[in-house]
């Protein structure tokens, strides 16, 4: 005798079957999908900036480098020295980025205190004189990240220091640069 029960079950696994390898099909294709819409939306890759001449700044100089300039260059001092970040920080230290605030200023302060917010008056020279040992320690530590993943480009100059002038941006200038930001960073508490 024939039962209906019979004739249905493989209907139902035939039809589940089906249903799972649809389901497999639209995920793989909604994957493949969204992956293209990201490459599409990438931004193109900028040409990588040639490397700046060595030379010091000062506050007012230092904050024409903030990326808005024809260049995008981005410039940001740590514990008296200048670090280009354009061409390995843009996406951090650009416009829109997370620390875009840093652009073209003094950073020091902020970073020893952990915050993205900058102290009153940061458009004027900051000798630092006023950190503790701790924070001292702390701002070094910020510098030679800074060292490790930027290009050093200059010293940033109090007002009553003079411009130094660096022959070229060989490698014995570059060590003449860390022997003279090394000699006249400001000393812990």
């Amino acid at each position: 005798m024939f039962h209906l029960s019979q004739s249905i079950i493989p209907f139902y696994e035939h039809w589940i079957f089906i249903s799972i390898t649809i389901i497999a099909i639209l995920c793989i294709i909604i994957a493949i999908v969204c992956y293209i819409i990201h490459v599409l939306n990438k931004p193109p890759a900028t040409a990588k900036l040639p490397e700046m001449p060595k030379r010091d700044f000062t506050i007012q100089e230092l904050s024409q480098f903030d990326g808005t300039g024809p260049d995008g260059r981005i410039l940001i001092a740590v514990n008296g020295n200048v670090f280009d970040v354009t061409n390995n920080g843009k996406e951090y230290y650009g416009k829109n980025g997370p620390y875009a605030i840093f652009a073209g200023r003094d950073a020091s302060r902020s970073l020893t205190n952990f915050t993205t917010d900058l102290p009153q008056g940061t458009d004027e020279y900051d000798d630092l004189s006023d950190l503790t040992s701790d924070q001292m320690k702390g701002l070094k530590e910020w510098e030679l990240q800074f060292r490790d993943r930027y290009t050093l480009v200059g010293k940033l100059l109090s007002p009553s220091e003079p411009h130094h002038l660096y022959e070229s941006a060989d490698t014995e200038d570059s060590n003449q640069l860390d022997a003279i930001s090394t000699s006249t960073k400001p000393k812990a508490e």
